[in-house]
């Protein structure tokens, strides 16, 4: 039988296995949210350790967060970002709105592999405590989008673009070499009129070039951050200067230009960044799938083009598959807003209760009940 040990947390205790850094709201979490086989992809990990790894940065620079806390969370986020421990981040995709228990599923491990580290036991919240110290200043509704910036913009940045940029390189060499290749351009299929082999690869050449400039374009808007904004976008219980630190300090271990957000309400509330980002790699996926195609026709035997199109694409589809992953959660987070329930024939739940404004039901039989 699995040794297990108690955490707690506001609700009271919950069973945890010994052996795992995650506490109670991660467990809880696993117990009422095991939907699905998709997991939290494992760059938002990568994002969050960043973050954290920021935030405490920027919190022990304004003397919020003493040295030895800081070197504890530092050091931890350091194991994350090396790979480490990331069997101890088992949520799923489809959980409660807004990303809360993936921000407290890295609070925790990161607490008691401080715990660890400290000598303390897993679970004392001593000397690091998941929430005031791993989450100081900071939000579910301000750091999951934030991550989901950072995952977005350092995979794009560093792992995309670079592979998009090195097949241009290469198209702009065969551009070079065959230019003095003729051939007979074609149109619907049929025989057209002569141009060089380069003249046709110079188009390819040119697709690559307008979506490199299209992804660094779509970036800008990625790189602004929610963090600093908390629940709402008002910046409660943060502190002042605490969203500009805290995106510079990101900014630092990134080696990408991530600022603070200048309307907090927007970069909480709104997603279109990310999906304007998204209508570029669309972009390009449309022009890979043109040229390869394309050059499939030109050089039918050619295994290094067929090769070359499997990777591209393939590295394509999994960063577009890692954005929509990483929105989902937030996408979930959507709620209706209470205006949406005062309508005429609507009932509300009364004053002083907590049932959520999505259990309101419009009376109107024409109209169909609030369901999200």
């Amino acid at each position: 039988m699995t040794d297990i040990r108690k955490e707690t947390d506001s609700l009271g205790e919950v069973d945890v296995a010994a052996d795992k850094l995650w506490g109670a709201q991660t467990q809880r979490s696993l117990e009422h949210f095991s939907i699905g086989k998709d997991l939290i992809p494992r760059e938002m990990i990568t994002a969050y350790a960043t973050l954290k790894k920021a935030a405490a940065n920027a919190n022990q620079a304004s003397k919020r967060l003493d040295d030895k806390r800081h070197k504890l969370i530092v050091q931890v986020c350091d194991e994350i970002l090396a790979g480490q421990h990331h069997d101890m981040f088992p949520l799923h995709v489809w959980m409660t709105g807004s990303g809360t228990q993936f921000n407290m599923n890295v609070n925790e491990v990161i607490s008691n592999r401080c715990c660890q580290i400290a000598g303390t036991p897993l679970g004392s919240k001593a000397p690091v405590h998941p929430n005031d110290h791993v989450n100081m200043a900071q939000s579910s509704n301000d750091t999951f989008p934030s991550a989901m910036n950072i995952a977005a913009g350092v995979n794009v940045k560093q792992r995309l673009i670079p592979a998009v940029k090195a097949l241009h390189d290469s198209v702009a060499e065969k551009v070079k070499q065959w230019k003095d290749v003729i051939k007979i351009g074609r149109t619907h299929m049929q025989d057209a009129t002569p141009l060089t082999l380069g003249q046709e690869w110079s188009g390819y050449q040119g697709v690559l070039a307008d979506d490199l400039d299209r992804m660094e374009d779509g970036l800008k808007g990625v790189y602004r951050l929610a963090l600093g904004g908390t629940a709402v976008g008002t910046g409660i219980n943060s502190a002042p200067g605490f969203g500009e630190a805290a995106s510079a300090e990101i900014a630092k271990l990134t080696g990408l230009p991530f600022v603070s957000a200048p309307n907090k309400f927007e970069a909480l509330a709104s997603h279109d960044a990310i999906v304007f980002a998204h209508g570029a790699l669309t972009s390009v996926a449309t022009g890979l799938f043109k040229i390869f195609d394309a050059a499939g026709l030109t050089l039918p035997n050619n295994g290094l083009v067929f090769r070359t199109r499997t990777i591209i694409v393939a590295l394509l589809v999994g960063v577009v598959v890692t954005l929509l992953a990483s929105l989902r959660p937030a996408m979930r987070a959507t709620r209706v807003p209470p205006i949406a329930a005062v309508r005429e024939g609507a009932t509300l739940p009364p004053a002083g209760s907590t049932d959520s404004v999505r259990s309101v039901r419009r009376c109107s039989p024409s109209s169909a009940s609030l369901s999200w």
